[in-house]
């Protein structure tokens, strides 16, 4: 499954650290925008997640984003085919504008939960092995609530 993840997402440890889980077991593909890994390098954050850089030149809509540099992720999302946009700041990215283009956007514990209900038993196993370093109470703070019970079980 290809994903395009926004910033947000990346500055998390924990789930900069899924992310990787689930990539090194060929269970998503990772994308991100120039402007993204930009962004990332201004603040001095280390991308930690194998990712396929997207530059993309053309607007995919008239319509404007609240945050007007989640325009090159949205750009991104359409130029691989209607990715899904993982991210944090869902009010940024609204269904509108979204859905003609033919993208969704999800937040992180929402998508995480679907995925788990895809993986297969070495994913699950490679991502309960991850989880296992993390208390619940981490879990829950970088905002696994859904998720949490799933993921420790995995674990």
């Amino acid at each position: 499954m290809k994903v395009v993840v926004d910033s947000c997402i990346l500055f998390g440890h924990i789930k900069s650290g899924i992310l990787q889980v689930l990539v090194a077991q060929q269970a998503i593909e990772v994308y991100v925008s120039i402007q993204t890994i930009s962004e990332l390098q201004h603040l001095q954050k280390p991308m930690t997640v194998s990712a396929t850089v997207i530059e993309t030149t053309k607007t995919p809509c008239r319509s404007k984003l609240p945050d007007p540099d989640d325009t090159a992720i949205l750009a991104a999302a359409v130029a691989i085919g209607g990715a899904p946009i993982i991210t944090d700041n869902l009010k940024d990215f609204r269904r509108s504008i979204l859905r003609p283009l033919g993208v969704e956007a999800y937040g992180f514990d929402q998508w995480l939960c679907r995925m788990l209900r895809q993986l297969t038993p070495e994913a699950n196993r490679a991502l309960g092995a991850y989880c296992r370093q993390y208390s619940a109470e981490q879990l829950l703070n970088c905002g696994c609530r859904h998720s949490l019970n799933r993921l420790k079980q995995l674990s």
